[in-house]
């Protein structure tokens, strides 16, 4: 689309307006425009052909409402070219209807399950995935006929970096608050972040390095290139960041031998198998399965290997708070207890197997998405870091 379109324009509009990959992945800092720009392209497909369905989602309707939601409501109420061609906004539902019959709904899908059931689309825009499981995305993204936008600030990498970027078909623009402004008609620059935000943003880059470029403030440092410069972050505030990732377990001087169980089922089942060598622990996930029965996993069991029998069968540790399903695998002859819990149990069990120092786990994908994403609670008040692990991963 030409700059001379009926309202500014920034430069991330132009490069997701004219894509014609199926994925397209806005990695970028803050203040970029990526959220308010996508959304601007989607109600431009919206207009332009009668009948499109539109899905704009995030991990929860909190941060739906105050991210996509905030600027849609801006688009169509700011910008006359937007506010001609709407219909009519279903707060309740959380929908904007065009006149051609096209509409934009804003949906979160706590699951797979609801994801499959959510229908059909033409395009669809996840916002902030850092927090969104890649099997509710790929259950929405396999019901996509067009195109699949995505947008993150890049805190850690997470499973966009592990699965899409790289791959045929998809397309990564890289933004940050440079980009986040259009020029006039006398070409002329005009930026739509203020200078006060600029000053705060660009203050990172200060406290974080000396004028030579060298790391003075890793925290100030790590900002300046997550929010200022939009690069992938490192790792902060995860529950186990020592974590080595090893090709297999190890065969020889084992003193322990040990499987863990947490049961799932719209979430995924997951059996660990753990091995104490000389002072060091060892882990490898064997299992990592949504929707699996008690006689499902029966199954698996006995095809990783495991040895059945009751008395001298291999010891499965399981979750306690599926004491139904421990009875029915014990019915099958499968050793399984329930784990011990209590009231400060969780943190007990971090600071056990903190004890071992580093964590020499079997590469997985699954794990390492698991080990980024299980971070200590942030209090919102004064943003320090708690003692209390989220629970919502």
């Amino acid at each position: 689309m030409p700059i001379s379109s009926p309202f500014p324009v920034t430069p991330l509009f132009e490069w997701n307006y004219t894509a014609k990959e199926q994925t397209i992945i806005n990695q970028g800092g803050t203040n970029s425009g990526k959220t308010y720009s996508i959304l601007q392209v989607l109600c431009m497909r919206a207009i332009e052909t009668p009948k499109t369905i539109i899905t704009v989602t995030s991990d929860t309707l909190p941060s739906l409402k105050t991210g996509a939601l905030r600027d849609m409501d801006d688009i169509v109420n700011s910008i006359p070219f937007f506010e001609n061609e709407l219909l009519s906004v279903n707060k309740t539902d959380k929908i904007y209807y065009f006149k051609n019959r096209s509409f934009i709904e804003f949906k979160v899908f706590p699951n797979e399950i609801l994801a499959q059931k959510g229908g059909k689309r033409d395009y669809l825009f996840i916002n902030e995935p850092n927090r969104y499981p890649y099997k509710i995305f790929e259950q929405l993204w396999l019901r996509t006929n067009k195109q699949t936008y995505i947008d993150y600030n890049p805190r850690v990498s997470f499973w966009v970096h592990d699965r899409l970027i790289g791959e045929k078909n998809v397309k990564l623009l890289l933004s940050n608050y440079t980009h986040n402004g259009h020029f006039d008609k006398d070409g002329n620059w005009n930026s739509f972040v203020g200078a006060s935000t600029i000053e705060k943003i660009e203050s990172n880059k200060t406290k974080g390095f000396d004028k030579y470029g060298n790391i003075i403030d890793d925290y100030a440092a790590n900002m300046w290139n997550v929010y200022g410069l939009g690069k992938t972050g490192q790792l902060s505030g995860v529950v186990f960041p020592n974590v080595r990732w090893v090709s297999e377990l190890p065969t020889e001087n084992i003193k322990k031998t040990g499987f863990g169980l947490d049961f799932g089922y719209n979430d995924p089942t997951v059996l660990v198998k753990l091995v104490l060598c000389q002072g060091q622990l060892f882990a490898k996930c064997l299992l990592y399965e949504s929707e699996l029965t008690n006689q499902q996993i029966a199954k698996r069991f006995e095809a990783l290997g495991l040895k059945k029998g009751l008395r001298n069968g291999s010891l499965i540790i399981c979750d306690s708070s599926e004491p139904k399903s421990i009875k029915e695998l014990r019915k099958l002859n499968w050793r399984c207890k329930a784990c011990v819990k209590g009231e400060g149990s969780i943190l007990s069990g971090i600071k056990k197997l903190k004890s071992y120092g580093t964590l020499n786990f079997v590469s997985n994908k699954h794990v390492k998405e698991e080990q980024r994403n299980y971070i200590w609670k942030v209090n919102k008040i004064d943003g320090r870091t708690t003692e209390q692990p989220e629970d919502n991963y």
